[in-house]
């Protein structure tokens, strides 16, 4: 009974194998078609992880903001949050105004706290909106004429209560996240 059994699984080998061996020879040709268009795509095809940015500038320095509004330590959050977002971004070296080739400075010339969202009464305010706007600019060191200038605002929404609540504190923060975030695309994308 043994070897009957095996002869019999055998004979359904041997009958199956043409239908295993087209399934191996489609998995194979569609794994070469993977490949292919994997190698096609990471060939370049026009994508480049360069920035923007001229090939003599390597290195930035942030200076200080000024802080023309009356919200005290915008300025040294905001240098902090910059410095933070171009290491990130990678396109320039952070480094102290004696070494760099251009330096982002500006003005925060404006703290906004205003409604945003009203009760169903409408007596009572449900939402916040910080909006932080600052005047930048970015210089070659040592340069008099700016390589751009531009007026840029960044902005966060707070609920008073409930699961999305924030303080005010918070919401300056994501505000200064953003306007960040801005400084930092304008900086390295084509001028």
């Amino acid at each position: 009974m043994g070897s009957s059994n095996i002869i019999s699984a055998l004979s359904r080998l041997r009958l199956l194998l043409p239908k295993i061996t087209k399934v191996a020879q489609k998995t194979q040709k569609f794994s070469f078609f993977i490949l292919v268009v994997f190698a096609v795509l990471i060939s370049g095809c026009g994508y480049t992880i360069h920035s923007g940015v001229r090939s003599d500038i390597a290195t930035i320095n942030i200076a200080t903001f000024e802080n023309r509004t009356f919200e005290h330590g915008l300025e040294a959050e905001l240098s902090k949050v910059l410095t933070k977002e171009f290491i990130l971004d990678g396109a320039f070296s952070v480094v102290d105004v004696s070494e760099a080739d251009v330096q982002l400075s500006g003005e925060i010339v404006e703290y906004v706290l205003e409604p945003y969202t009203y009760g169903v009464d409408e007596s009572e305010v449900e939402q916040y909106r910080v909006r932080i706007q600052a005047s930048v600019s970015l210089r070659q060191v040592g340069g008099k004429e700016a390589m751009w200038e531009e007026l840029m605002e960044g902005d966060a929404t707070y609920y008073l209560s409930g699961a999305l609540a924030r303080t005010e504190e918070e919401a300056s923060r994501l505000a200064l996240y953003e306007l960040a975030k801005k400084i930092v695309s304008r900086t390295v994308r084509a001028w």
